[in-house]
């Protein structure tokens, strides 16, 4: 497992806040599942922006982790 926090440095363009992701892997057949956790995001109007921008990135960029990690996997090249 791994997990880390962080917070943005610049205050005045970003609400000060904290989020911690952890992923997980876990084996199964044919390979293996990864779990991603992603926040806490506050339940307001800027924690669910948050939380909808996070889940764009994740989507965007965790169908390209197989090409990144496995030379020949995911159908491209490793950014």
């Amino acid at each position: 497992m791994l997990r880390f926090s962080w917070a943005w440095a610049d205050a005045d363009e970003h609400p000060a806040s904290t989020v911690t992701v952890q992923a997980a892997a876990t084996a199964t057949p044919p390979g293996t599942v990864l779990t991603i956790e992603h926040g806490p995001h506050a339940d307001d109007e800027a924690g669910r922006s948050a939380h909808a921008e996070h889940w764009a990135g994740w989507e965007f960029f965790l169908p390209r982790l197989p090409a990144a990690v496995v030379p020949g996997a995911g159908g491209g090249q490793a950014p």
